[in-house]
């Protein structure tokens, strides 16, 4: 799917990808999502949001015009893909701005996409930690039968890249996934 405004693009992201450190890039999916759909959109929201906002930061004493950004606009994700089409798609890009040297940073869809960027980062840095700001655990094993569900995407993590893991704002599992945290907090 690709967004009716693509030329829009995050507010001071008008580095070339060689000169950039950071690259950010839109996944508009959210195929898997079963409360309330519209993730998708997100990309193009918070994209048009980048403009109302200060780029100076004076904790860290920085500015964001400063740093070499790069908008690569969305990852290529049709309307009839699946999750795991989507997922590998997402795997391919941040693969690449990886391997190039820069930080990807992903304007999301829906979470489950977080899993081949972490996966990604991981294969360059050994030593890497996840923390996740969600209200679910999201720890399922799989939900309504998709193994790769936004309600599965912190067990993923924990399972195949890193134990490394922090949830912040949790208010909701299932006694299973609370099960799980209690047989993994240390």
């Amino acid at each position: 799917m690709r967004l009716l405004f693509e030329n829009l693009i995050f507010a001071d992201a008008d580095s070339d990808y060689s000169d950039a450190t950071l690259v950010i890039f839109g996944a508009p999916f959210d195929g898997t999502s079963c409360f309330r759909k519209g993730s998708r959109l997100a990309p193009h929201a918070i994209r048009e949001g980048s403009y109302n906002f200060e780029t100076y930061n004076q904790y860290f004493d920085i500015d964001l015009s400063d740093v070499p950004m790069h908008d690569a606009g969305d990852v290529e994700i049709h309307e009839d893909y699946t999750v795991v089409q989507a997922l590998a798609a997402v795997s391919i890009l941040v693969k690449k701005i990886v391997e190039d040297g820069k930080v990807p940073i992903m304007l999301g869809g829906e979470h489950s996409l977080t899993l081949p960027c972490i996966k990604q980062l991981k294969a360059r840095f050994n030593d890497l930690g996840a923390v996740v700001l969600d209200a679910h655990l999201d720890l399922r094993d799989n939900y309504k039968g998709e193994t790769y569900s936004h309600a599965c995407i912190s067990r993923h993590i924990i399972e195949q890249v890193t134990d490394k893991f922090v949830s912040i704002g949790i208010r909701s599992g299932t006694r299973e996934e609370y099960s799980l945290v209690k047989e993994r907090v240390i």
